[in-house]
């Protein structure tokens, strides 16, 4: 009877424990963005606002395996219509938790390419505050980057990989919401897949001029005044969703 016992409870605890060792797959976010937010005082903007959606739903994936993963656009909300806003749809975000690096390409008058090692962030955590995400329990933490840009983030240590959209990394696992107000945008996993993406998708990008941080944010500057005052927020708002 009390191997009976004993075999039970460990049967019964099998989905927790594997949970806890999930190091390869695929999430799933939807991208919601804010397009009216973020153009308010443009000009250009403002005169066909009214036939603009306010809002902006596109998705993107996080793919991920043996602390390596890559995350990128995967398709429009409405393949019906233009994507309105912050545009990245070609660009791609390759990290290397292991070794603490990243690599990644970005469009702006052509590829750009950029890599050095990652950018650690000083979350504050929150555990008492807690949602389910995706069918995970996702606790809260926050940080402040750029000086001012605040990012939420919901990680679950379910998944054992520190990273999330972009970026983002030093959780004790995966980032699975984002919400920056500075960004009038929100990242929302909606699924999560347990097969290990193939080896041909986990590999940095190559395909671009390199360049570092410093001289991305000089060639944004150099468009703001190229473009005039209407683009600054615009443009400024653009490098952050590039670098977070």
């Amino acid at each position: 009877m009390k191997n009976i016992v004993t075999l039970f409870l460990a049967l019964a605890t099998l989905p927790c424990f594997a949970q806890n060792y999930i190091t390869a797959g695929s999430i799933e976010y939807e991208v919601k963005a804010n397009v009216h937010a973020q153009n308010e005082g443009n000009e250009w903007f403002d005169r066909f606002k009214d036939q603009i959606p306010k809002f902006n739903v596109n998705y993107y994936k996080l793919m991920f395996n043996n602390n390596i993963s890559v995350y990128k656009f995967d398709r429009r909300g409405d393949a019906r219509r233009g994507s309105w806003g912050l545009s990245d749809e070609e660009n791609l975000w390759y990290n290397d938790f292991n070794n603490h690096t990243f690599v990644n390409m970005m469009t702006l008058e052509g590829y750009l390419l950029f890599d050095g090692t990652q950018r650690k962030i000083e979350w504050k955590m929150s555990p008492n505050e807690q949602r389910e995400i995706a069918g995970f329990n996702c606790r809260l933490a926050r940080a402040i980057l750029f000086d001012s840009v605040y990012v939420f983030a919901y990680y679950t240590d379910e998944i054992a990989i520190s990273g999330g959209p972009m970026n983002l990394n030093g959780l004790p696992g995966a980032i699975l919401g984002v919400t920056v107000p500075r960004l009038h945008t929100s990242w929302i996993a909606t699924g999560v897949t347990l097969d290990p993406p193939p080896a041909k998708e986990l590999v940095p990008p190559t395909k671009g001029k390199k360049k570092t941080q410093e001289e991305v944010k000089t060639d944004l500057a150099s468009l703001t005044k190229s473009w005039g005052n209407d683009s600054r927020k615009w443009i400024e708002q653009l490098y952050w969703r590039s670098f977070l």
